[in-house]
């Protein structure tokens, strides 16, 4: 390569990494929440402190909600599907399951399938599930009827630094491919037939997005944009970071999460 055309290349590079969009706010919405997450219509779920479980729309007024005092605090909350929306709670080993307007359509024992310690769960992209089963190592697909595991992995300790730690705890699926969290060692990559291809070295997440080819994340106050193609890494500035738990992009729409309530902006 020239080295004017590497230049030009390099000054592309730095300016894709340093156009920020434009913020406005929309609404602040008052509520003492420790758990954010967004569904591909733009409505947002938090789960409150006092375990209430509220959605709002994509303007920022109230939906509804659901309380779950009875099961204690929730793991993770999948709403890739809207109108099978699944609430994971680690502790029990157990996945309730809601309908659009959080109404119970009930719940799935996880042990009833022979998963005995569940760390993490997501909807499979046929509306089935995806659970990593720490009693065996193994990545599991449960079918739509949520009455038998159709897939697995190898152990996954087959994929990960010998004495490094293995306790994934997020799944996402996008369709084509299933990302599997393990904190200290980045997201194992898998087939929809649970078979390894990779791990991306980002480390230290618990949660995050992939939207389109991007994989999105909250990191030091920032949004952080990692290229799944490209591994070119970029930095969104956040009109707002005082008290900030979590920040999402979905569909036009900023979201931050703060101590004292959530924040939506355009842009």
């Amino acid at each position: 390569m020239s080295s004017m055309r590497y230049i030009w290349l390099m000054l592309a590079v730095l300016l894709v990494a340093f156009q920020q969009p434009g913020f406005q706010k929309i609404v602040e919405v008052p509520c003492e929440a420790y758990y954010l997450t967004t569904d591909n219509l733009g409505n947002a779920y938090v789960m409150t402190t006092g375990h209430d479980l509220n959605k709002y729309k994509p303007d920022g007024s109230y939906s509804t909600t659901q309380n779950f005092k009875a099961n204690g605090s929730i793991t993770s909350v999948d709403v890739s599907n809207t109108m099978q929306i699944n609430v994971f709670y680690k502790p029990l080993n157990k996945v309730i399951i809601l309908d659009n307007v959080l109404a119970f359509r009930g719940e799935l024992l996880l042990r009833n399938l022979g998963i005995t310690q569940a760390t993490a769960c997501a909807r499979s992209f046929d509306n089935g599930l995806w659970v990593f089963d720490a009693s065996d190592l193994l990545l599991k697909k449960i079918d739509k009827d949520l009455k038998q595991v159709t897939e697995q992995s190898p152990n996954v300790r087959l994929f990960v630094e010998k004495g490094k730690t293995l306790a994934p705890d997020f799944i996402f699926d996008d369709a084509s491919r299933v990302y599997v969290n393990n904190p200290e060692t980045g997201i194992l990559v898998f087939d929809i037939f649970a078979q390894y291809i990779k791990t991306i070295p980002v480390k230290g997440l618990h949660h995050f997005q992939v939207i389109g080819n991007e994989l999105i994340y909250f990191r030091n106050n920032h949004l952080q944009r990692y290229n799944l193609r490209s591994s070119i890494q970029t930095v969104l500035q956040l009109p707002d970071t005082t008290d900030l738990l979590d920040a999402r992009l979905e569909k036009e729409r900023l979201y931050l999460l703060k101590k004292n309530g959530l924040t939506l902006y355009a842009y």
